[in-house]
């Protein structure tokens, strides 16, 4: 189970520019007052440690207030500590880089520091975001059932999994125990070589939550169709492409009954949008709109979504046969 915090509607997520005139702010403060204090006479690693001092505090204030302002996701400007903590050991490295450059003049020997302190600072962070991230993915977060009926259904597509197959149920079932009496771990094995099925299978016995699905499509990936490296599809529109594949699917004797997409961009926004494409996606499927789930989300600023390189879409369907 993924648990996912999402700021609310009115939090003003940080940006690179703020983040960037922030930073620049504090190091001016940082390179200004080192440098003059020791023009002024006073020895550098005094100078140095008034100089970090106030910068770390202007940094804080504008992070806070500026940066950050608004956004429930950063775990770095919320565990003061943690800041403290690197910001100390930033420094140290800053004051001895300083001092040791003293072959060269106060300003070109403190931008030296500036910058090495800096990528120690930009690492800690995201060390410490990544090992926030990971531990409250890695728990569950526990929420009441809601009255009435209901039924939860869990699709684990499977190729090749016979080594982690059994676990993979297993903690499905143990992290959603609170729909226990309502669970249906659905195992669709793509025509795996290995014994994959038969594990799932054992598993299947006796209970009849867990169903497995031998025979899936096993009709490739969309590159076996439609190869990068085509002329013929550069550019096309997506809505073309999504025809040809319902013809493709159709001509295995299925049909679509209804399909669900998640869209992972950190930009542009993407609600204003989604009613228009689930009319487009649903017209050419010949479903009802509320056939068509189509949800986006960011990725908390974390891998090529989150540093805006590109945007990803998760997608399922529906499939019956007659």
């Amino acid at each position: 189970m993924v648990v996912r915090f999402v700021a609310g509607e009115n939090a003003e997520r940080p940006n690179a520019r703020r983040f960037a005139l922030a930073g620049i702010g504090a190091t001016v403060v940082d390179v200004g007052v080192a440098v003059g204090l020791v023009s002024a006479g006073l020895g550098r690693l005094p100078a140095g440690g008034v100089a970090l001092v106030i910068a770390a505090f202007v940094s804080r204030i504008l992070h806070a207030r500026y940066t950050l302002r608004g956004d429930q996701l950063d775990r770095w400007i919320r565990q003061p500590p943690v800041f403290a903590t690197v910001a100390i050991v930033a420094g140290v490295v800053d004051l001895t880089v300083f001092l040791g450059m003293s072959a060269l003049a106060a300003f070109p020997a403190k931008c030296v520091a500036v910058a090495i302190s800096a990528a120690i600072r930009g690492l800690s962070h995201r060390l410490v975001l990544f090992r926030v991230v990971r531990r409250e993915q890695s728990t569950p977060m526990r929420r009441p059932v809601p009255d009435g009926e209901m039924r939860v259904s869990v699709v684990v597509p499977a190729y090749r999994e016979e080594a982690r197959i059994a676990d993979t149920v297993t903690r499905i079932r143990r992290e959603l125990d609170v729909f226990a009496d309502d669970l249906e771990i659905i195992v669709v094995d793509d025509g795996s070589t290995d014994e994959t099925l038969e594990i799932a299978s054992r598993y299947a016995d006796g209970d009849d939550r867990i169903t497995v699905i031998t025979q899936a499509l096993a009709m490739g990936d969309i590159g076996k169709y439609f190869p990068p490296d085509d002329p013929q599809w550069k550019g096309a529109d997506s809505l073309v492409l999504l025809d040809q594949v319902v013809a493709l699917v159709g001509s295995q004797g299925w049909t679509v009954l209804n399909v669900d997409t998640v869209l992972v961009a950190e930009r542009p926004k993407l609600k204003p949008h989604i009613p228009a494409m689930q009319q487009a996606i649903a017209a050419r499927l010949g479903l009802a709109v509320d056939q068509v789930g189509i949800k986006a989300t960011t990725n908390e600023r974390l891998g090529p979504e989150g540093r805006e390189e590109g945007i990803s879409c998760h997608a399922v369907a529906l499939l019956q046969q007659p």
